[in-house]
């Protein structure tokens, strides 16, 4: 990560989510902020203590069941709310940049192509590795303020409720089960944000920057994301103070100990927001890669009752050391 280099700013024109939260941006934000939703048990399975495992289910469990047509499900469900290219046909087609979980088979890519509406083309999957969501979408905000297109799209999709994925997490003693207490409660989402030059018309939501990093070799985790956290300073000056923090805090204790070593060493401008940070893992269990594109697109909407609740947020990730700056603007869904 370049310090440095100028922020990645753009507007956001559209966005759309499904999750553990429901399908559909505004019943997600609904649901969330009403804590109206949360993971259930699901009494058709069996997870790794014997008894009904907890899940953050977008989709039945069994309906599709098999973890690729699931994420093809839940990917069609969150362009709904993308619809047709908004943008002028002058402007051509507009990119998609779509991040998928490294067990994806490369024969999905074809059904994925699919569901995308007319108009968006230039399809670029990102698949494995430390490939980042909140990344993605630092690049496509670097694209438009640079010229080079006049929008892009940014998708993310993963599935950890499904059988398969169960399966891996149980073998790994990484799910959550009453003996296993900092295990990860399995979820799934998919989320897609379409972003467009700043002052664009009908905005719902404005990128002031977005840093991402990966995490430097050595026995203390969270170097990495104190570095992202640090390098949001000129964009924490240059528009209102964000009031809510959204993290993707979910079972794993060095997930934890990422994010408290990153706030701590970020100052403590930052280190206030942390006394209450929103955990939505609690409300749509993990899901997976697409984590931080889903806490951006939660910020358009409001916060729970308990937490404060403001226009500006900053977006936390630990697993893949990243940090966003996200403005929720007037006509964004609340």
């Amino acid at each position: 990560m370049n310090e440095t280099e100028p922020a990645a700013r753009a507007a956001i024109l559209a966005a759309g989510l499904a999750c553990g939260a429901g399908l559909g941006l505004a019943r997600c934000h609904r649901a969330y902020a009403a804590r109206a939703a949360g993971p259930k048990r699901e009494t058709s399975a069996i997870g790794p203590d014997g008894a009904p495992p907890i899940l953050g289910l977008a989709l039945p469990f069994d309906r599709p069941r098999q973890a690729h047509a699931r994420l093809a499900a839940l990917l069609a469900a969150a362009l709904v709310d993308i619809g047709p290219n908004p943008i002028s046909p002058r402007a051509g087609p507009v990119p998609v940049a779509l991040l998928l979980p490294a067990w994806a088979p490369t024969s999905l890519r074809d059904v994925l192509k699919a569901q995308f509406p007319p108009g968006f083309s230039d399809l670029r999957f990102v698949q494995g590795g430390s490939a980042n969501s909140l990344g993605l979408l630092s690049q496509a905000a670097r694209a438009i303020a640079e010229g080079r297109v006049a929008g892009a799209l940014v998708c993310a999709v993963d599935s950890l409720a499904n059988a398969e994925r169960m399966d891996a997490l149980m073998l790994n003693g990484a799910m959550y089960c009453q003996t296993n207490p900092y295990g990860i409660i399995p979820g799934e989402a998919a989320a897609a944000m379409l972003l467009v030059p700043e002052g664009t018309a009908g905005a719902i939501g404005r990128l002031r920057d977005v840093r991402t990093a990966v995490e430097p070799p050595g026995p203390l985790r969270g170097r990495g994301l104190a570095a992202c956290l640090r390098a949001l300073a000129p964009a924490w000056d240059s528009g209102p103070p964000a009031i809510r923090l959204l993290s993707d805090l979910s079972g794993p204790r060095k997930r934890a100990e990422t994010f408290g070593v990153g706030i701590a060493a970020a100052g403590p401008e930052i280190g206030g927001l942390a006394r209450l940070p929103e955990t939505p893992a609690l409300a749509i269990g993990d899901p997976g890669e697409a984590f931080g594109l889903v806490l951006a697109c939660l910020t358009l909407g409001r916060a729970p009752p308990a937490y404060p609740d403001g226009d500006a947020a900053l977006v936390v990730t630990a697993l893949r050391p990243a940090a966003a700056l996200v403005d929720r603007l007037v006509g964004s869904t609340r």
